[in-house]
């Protein structure tokens, strides 16, 4: 695989990855890659949200860190053409016999996300 194809391929997994987790997000109150702004000590760690009632409250930011090995296998396996296949993680059990040449790279990049928060309860 081309390093133009390999790149492209992975910012579009990447970017559907993080649209679907916006898409769950939505749904829990989760808020993924959120627009950041400088707080007071110009710190990109936290966001500030307005409630319908007009409270506002700052959300905390964490980031997640993926670091991501990617393994592109070009495989004979005594059968009718050949492939060139992308496994992330997979682990296959199988009785064929394989003459496989492997390229295996890391892919390291960062999700924001502000974690759903809980009022506390007045007592």
């Amino acid at each position: 695989m081309e390093l133009d194809v390999f790149i492209t391929e992975t910012i579009k997994s990447i970017s559907n990855g993080v649209i679907n987790a916006q898409t769950f997000g939505q749904e829990k109150n989760v808020l993924v890659n959120p627009l950041r702004r400088l707080d007071d000590r110009n710190v990109l760690n936290s966001i500030y949200e307005q409630s319908s009632t007009g409270v506002i409250s700052k959300r905390t930011i964490t980031q997640i860190d993926f670091d991501v090995a990617v393994t592109v296998s070009e495989e004979d396996a005594n059968k009718i053409g050949g492939g060139l296949k992308i496994q992330i993680f997979n682990a296959n059990a199988s009785t064929e016999t394989n003459i496989t040449n492997q390229t295996t790279s890391r892919i390291k990049f960062q999700i924001d996300i502000s974690l759903p928060f809980e009022t506390p309860k007045n007592k």
